[in-house]
């Protein structure tokens, strides 16, 4: 979801406008390509990524069912692209 203010203060600036991650179910396709709980989602495949509702609205104009799509990811203070096959919703 959006990331509370005090969280904001002590990330990256860039991290800071993105989506954390609440939640991974075990088994899934965002498990199974690495993306974890308190990750901070900032781009899908280049397009820049502010909200929970970007996030849903991108993938379900965007996705499709066994399609990989780039997510990048803050982790900590480390940035990296995380491949994700989608499955279905």
């Amino acid at each position: 979801g959006e990331l509370p203010q005090n969280y904001q203060q002590s990330i990256n600036q860039a991290a800071a406008e993105g989506v954390m991650v609440t939640s991974v179910e075990n088994g899934s396709p965002a498990a199974e390509g690495g993306l974890k709980q308190q990750d901070i989602i900032t781009e899908i495949n280049g397009t820049k990524i502010t909200t929970t509702s970007e996030l849903r609205k991108y993938l379900y104009k965007n996705g499709k069912v066994g399609q990989v799509m780039s997510f990048t990811v803050y982790r900590g203070d480390d940035t990296s692209t995380i491949k994700i096959k989608l499955g279905k919703s």
